[in-house]
């Protein structure tokens, strides 16, 4: 059983079979037919740089830990 089947219930098929098995409805993916849903959303994945501004305007966020690349 591989990631696809575990989340799904079911293997990963040809496209057009997989997609009419899901679907996603109010930001949750559902298998057709089961009783239980899990939460998706768009995926950001911001350079170091561009963390390291956005970290530059908010001087008060904090970590718990310091960082080992000072």
């Amino acid at each position: 059983m591989d990631w696809f089947e575990r989340i799904t219930g079911f293997p990963e098929g040809p496209y057009e079979e997989t997609q009419a098995a899901l679907s996603v409805v109010d930001g949750r993916l559902r298998r057709r037919g089961a009783g239980y849903s899990y939460g998706v959303g768009a995926l950001s994945l911001p350079s170091l740089a561009r963390g390291a501004k956005a970290g530059a305007k908010n001087p008060t966020a904090t970590t718990a830990m310091a960082s080992p690349f000072k």
